[in-house]
């Protein structure tokens, strides 16, 4: 399906809304599947998938990848979203391209919100395993985030540590 509309016309709210509607309604009629189950594996706008957090980069840089490479955002945006200083996130990036190591971008994966990224008081690995921790088992985010339960558990007690001491 392409599109008759040139690329350098936006699209009113609108008339995005009708074209994804369209597009729903033609998925859901070839794969036989509702509308609004296709809708649960769309990420949601400011959600980032934990499977990304699954590669060798570290957090941080697993997070700036994706947010500059797949959501097309800029390092000014990006360390406004973090609330990080600018050359920490272009440092982290070109780092991370350096390495030339892939981000695990898994359809099943559970989204985060990136506002819970926006604390200074943790790390972001620290941010990601209390957010997870909110729902889920140890044993469970060690096998999302591909790590060690050990390394889990005491990612999990530092951030605790920290929380409480400042609060």
């Amino acid at each position: 399906m392409i599109s008759d509309q040139p690329a350098s016309e936006k699209l009113s709210d609108e008339e995005l809304q009708a074209k994804i509607s369209s597009l729903l309604q033609l998925l859901s009629a070839k794969y036989e599947i509702e509308p609004d189950k296709i809708m649960e594996f769309m990420p949601k706008p400011g959600h980032i998938p934990v499977s990304i957090f699954s590669s060798e980069l570290s957090p941080l840089e697993s997070l700036v990848i994706y947010l500059r490479d797949y959501l097309q955002m800029d390092f000014l945006e990006i360390s406004s979203q973090l609330k990080r200083h600018y050359q920490t996130i272009w440092t982290s990036y070109h780092l991370a391209k350096r390495k030339g190591i892939e981000l695990n971008l898994e359809r099943e994966s559970a989204f985060v919100p990136i506002a819970i990224f926006q604390t200074r008081k943790t790390t972001i690995f620290e941010c990601l395993v209390c957010y997870l921790k909110k729902e889920h088992k140890l044993s469970e985010i060690s096998h999302f985030l591909n790590r060690d339960y050990r390394t889990i558990w005491t990612i999990a007690k530092r951030a605790e540590r920290k929380l409480n001491a400042k609060a």
